[in-house]
């Protein structure tokens, strides 16, 4: 049998009818804790899935933070030694062009103390010294200084003092040219094996 909704019967009875009918078709809400938006009471709420308790949302919160965290730790173990290395050899660059300045200042230096030393008694021993004056900061041991005059040989080589230093001539052309041995090993490899640093300045003999 069923409820006739008469639209002429009294305003209590109306409700009364109203009522059973949201009774008998409206679900429990009980089991419906997230809103949305919809229309009426069947769609005041979306149902919540009896095993996601709070406890659960939490654990799940807690493997998504400690899942991005280890993912960040990898990135970081592998981006780390590839920065350690550009940084090296960032260093290792600086401290070898550093190196050759110091080189070309040297030779500079020398070659115009030796065309100033006509007539003195030792200007190959005192070209090196000028030389090394201004190198302070390479090691006296490795570096080489050749002294030679145009048209005169052999030259005369520092600190192995080898050859003969030439006889210095009014309008000649004198030259002294350095050499340093250079290091580019990072790690263990030596990306530059035999790298050699050379500079040389030529000056008018006075």
């Amino acid at each position: 049998m069923h409820a006739v909704f008469d639209g002429s019967a009294t305003p209590n009875r109306r409700r009364s009818f109203e009522a059973l009918e949201t009774q008998r078709f409206a679900p429990s809400t009980d089991d419906w804790d997230v809103p949305i938006f919809g229309r009426g009471p069947v769609e005041a709420h979306v149902p919540r899935d009896p095993s996601d308790s709070a406890s659960t949302r939490a654990r799940r919160r807690g493997r998504a933070r400690r899942g991005a965290r280890g993912q960040a730790n990898v990135e970081f173990a592998l981006v780390v030694p590839v920065l350690l290395l550009v940084l090296l050899g960032i260093f290792k660059c600086g401290v070898v062009y550093n190196n050759y300045i110091q080189l070309t200042n040297a030779v500079d230096v020398g070659a115009r103390q030796f065309a100033e030393e006509r007539g003195q008694t030792a200007p190959c021993t005192d070209a090196a010294a000028a030389a090394d004056d201004v190198a302070a900061g390479l090691a006296t041991s490795s570096l080489t200084l050749t002294m030679s005059q145009e048209g005169a040989s052999p030259a005369y080589v520092y600190p192995a003092e080898t050859g003969s230093c030439p006889t210095l001539a009014a309008g000649d052309y004198s030259t002294v040219s350095g050499s340093y041995p250079c290091n580019l090993s990072l790690m263990g490899i030596n990306f530059a094996p035999g790298c050699t640093l050379s500079a040389s300045a030529t000056e008018i003999v006075q």
